[in-house]
């Protein structure tokens, strides 16, 4: 929906399979973090059809804006990403791509993934991250340099 509003060459109809239209036109009022039966209502309505939702396949300008979006180039300010094992949102498997990519193109990051937890969990106030994440950002306005290379760590 957010890249038919901007773009005017997505067509929010064009950009999705048609067997996921009715369930994206509900989806897109919800959101995935409160209250939790939104969330329980957009897995459940994702449920309704196979396979991806986008039209990846079928929709050119789709594929070009995605690809124009797609964060590839090298980041110069520290990066730290956190990733739930259990999130189905955004699968583990792919920031374990994207991790690897950016980490071949020479990209220093650090990689967190937490176990049991999911898109939601991971940022509740008192996580293992919430610590991790004021301590690390504390360092960088410290001046502390961010370690070199890629590193993972598992929480």
């Amino acid at each position: 929906m957010s890249y038919s509003r901007f773009y005017p060459d997505i067509i929010f109809e064009q950009a999705l399979r048609p067997e996921a239209l009715d369930a994206a036109r509900e989806i897109v009022s919800l959101c995935d973090f409160l209250p939790p039966e939104d969330l329980e209502r957009i897995e459940a309505l994702a449920s309704t059809f196979d396979g991806p939702a986008l039209a990846m396949s079928s929709n050119k300008a789709l594929q070009a804006r995605l690809e124009q979006n797609t964060p590839d180039g090298p980041i110069q300010a520290p990066v730290v990403i956190a990733q739930g094992l259990s999130d189905i949102v955004v699968p583990p498997s792919a920031t374990d791509t994207y991790v690897e990519e950016r980490c071949s193109a020479g990209q220093r990051l650090e990689y967190w993934t937490f176990a049991g937890r999911d898109h939601l969990t991971i940022v509740q106030p008192g996580t293992p991250l919430e610590e991790l994440l004021i301590k690390w950002t504390t360092a960088r306005f410290a001046d502390e340099p961010q370690g070199s290379g890629c590193v993972h760590k598992s929480f």
